[in-house]
């Protein structure tokens, strides 16, 4: 009959497998940064474009998308979901704080050196 045996078709699943599973966690990465709005990466201060980009050329050689996207997930992603979440402490110094560290503290000077709301 001339038939696979067993063998066969358990190794072209595992070859299949170990392919296939870093170009779909590759492509995952690709999407998730072709969907977040320009804004948050913007307010992150990352570059969307850049991330798109060493996706795409990255998942041509399988396991340099792997490397890729492991490097967005762990150290760009974070970032990005806290500023689409409302988490700004990233975002510049958008609080000014006294010495003694309380954002609260409104005896902070404004830029021409006088106190506030004068």
């Amino acid at each position: 009959m001339g038939g696979y045996s067993a063998s066969e078709i358990i190794s072209a699943l595992m070859w299949s497998t170990l392919v296939l599973l870093p170009v779909l966690y590759t492509l995952v990465a690709f999407l998730d940064v072709a969907r977040r709005p320009g804004w948050v990466w913007a307010l992150a201060g990352k570059r969307q474009l850049l991330w798109l980009w060493l996706l795409g050329m990255s998942i041509l050689t399988v396991y340099g998308g792997l490397i890729v996207a492991t490097a967005y997930f762990v150290f760009v992603r974070p970032s990005l979901a806290r500023t689409e979440s409302g988490d700004l402490r990233t975002f510049g110094d958008s609080t000014r704080t006294s010495d003694t560290g309380d954002p609260d503290d409104r005896s902070v000077a404004d830029d021409d050196g006088s106190e506030p709301g004068r």
